[in-house]
């Protein structure tokens, strides 16, 4: 599954970006996707920078996940190939949200200074930082998905010693009365 997503995702996304605005297109509405993206990445950008910093510090997190993983975790069990690819998929929505907190500080003086292109610029970095959050999010759940499954398992392993142990106690208690 995760081989199908890392050869397959960014496809079907550019397929899905295509297909929409080829649809923008079809219908005149061209200028209208452009605006909403104009408003909300340049003129209004707080949404996007609230969701950038959002996704910074869940990057975060990931990051320490990944290092702090322990040897039951199905990321020890990675290979180093699909471990680098995992990091490189966070790095990727780690340094596409930066971008676009680092760029809203000089919003208005880079859209001055390259115009349309800024906000061509901005739409890729958005593209991205969707993207990524996407792909992480499949990784990611279907990861914890199996890492939560053994933690349950190792739960009801952990009860069945336990009741075990408490029926061999109470065993050993009673044999030793006996014997006493």
């Amino acid at each position: 599954m995760l081989k199908f997503i890392d050869k397959y995702f960014w496809w079907c996304l550019l397929v899905i970006i295509v297909m929409v605005i080829s649809i923008s297109l079809l219908l005149g509405n061209y200028s209208g996707l452009y605006s909403w993206f104009y408003k909300n990445a340049h003129l209004d950008n707080t949404n996007l920078v609230t969701i950038s910093t959002v996704f910074i510090g869940i990057y975060f997190s990931l990051y320490g996940f990944l290092l702090s993983s322990d040897t039951n975790s199905i990321v020890s069990k990675l290979k180093l190939k699909e471990y680098k690819r995992l990091v490189s998929i966070v790095n990727r929505g780690f340094l596409s949200s930066f971008i676009i907190v680092i760029f809203s500080f000089f919003n208005e003086n880079i859209y001055n200074w390259v115009g349309e292109i800024y906000i061509l610029f901005l739409f890729v970095i958005f593209l991205l930082l969707i993207g990524s959050a996407i792909q992480i999010a499949i990784y990611f759940t279907l990861l914890f998905r199996y890492d939560l499954n053994k933690k349950y398992n190792s739960f009801e392993e952990d009860i069945q010693k336990e009741i075990l142990d408490n029926e061999l106690r109470k065993k050993l208690k009673q044999f030793l009365d006996r014997e006493l």
